[in-house]
């Protein structure tokens, strides 16, 4: 099967150099240069759902910056910074469980508090007692204007709902709030999600490789494929 030249592309912190062949499950893979310097390789489709943005630097960082103690009262111990730490979680690391239902939507958060806690902070103030941050438009990323501290109740008027499956494909839901097509299983207790998606046709047919994946009917549609 043909595969479509991605060279020059940048994804994330990766610019895509060459085609560097397939791995053992049949995935094209890529040559590509980090931000760092680092050379390493990706596979495309990891790269073009969002889940491969580099060399693994990306992870490094976050986990540095979230690590990083400010040496005064609003340090890593408060209820704030707790809230600061798992919003960049949830954003920036790929291994965190909730990571699909914002990082993988495309939910960022804004310069000014991505790059110091402090700066969250001074515009957010003091987490007050039996709330956690909210956003307002939750189809927005996290930034001031849209962000808010908001009981449960308050968030459960606002947060985004899975309606009930009308898609006709198995595993597939829409998400109001994203305005997308949602696919996910349940496995052992543990929740998987294989991305969001715009068509409806393209959702279904992940959801069916996943699920062929998943139970082991075909060896070469392995997990590798859609999830880092």
């Amino acid at each position: 099967m043909s595969v479509k030249d991605m060279t020059g592309q940048v994804f994330g912190r990766l610019l895509v150099l060459s085609h560097a062949g397939s791995n053992k499950h049949g995935a094209a893979l890529w040559n590509c240069l980090c931000e760092c310097g680092t050379h390493c390789q990706a596979i495309g489709f990891a790269m073009r759902q969002g889940v491969k943005r580099s060399c693994g630097c990306l992870v490094r960082d976050t986990a540095q910056m979230m690590n990083y103690r400010h040496g005064q009262a609003a340090g890593n111990k408060t209820a704030s910074y707790r809230t600061w730490r798992h919003m960049m979680l949830r954003c920036y690391n790929p291994d965190t469980d909730s990571y699909p239902e914002y990082g993988g939507m495309g939910i960022t958060v804004c310069d000014r508090w991505r790059e110091d806690f402090l700066n969250f902070h001074a515009d957010m103030g003091d987490r007050p007692v039996n709330t956690t941050i909210d956003r307002i438009n939750c189809a927005g990323n996290y930034e001031p204007g849209n962000c808010r501290w908001a009981t449960k109740t308050e968030q459960s008027r606002n947060r985004s709902a899975l309606s009930t499956n009308t898609s006709g494909h198995k595993n597939v839901s829409w998400r109001t709030c994203a305005e997308r097509w949602f696919v996910s299983f349940s496995v052992k207790g543990k929740k998987l999600y294989f991305g969001c998606y715009k068509d409806l046709e393209l959702a279904g047919l992940i959801a069916r490789e996943a699920r062929e994946s998943l139970h082991g009917e075909f060896a070469n549609h392995t997990l590798s494929r859609f999830v880092k």
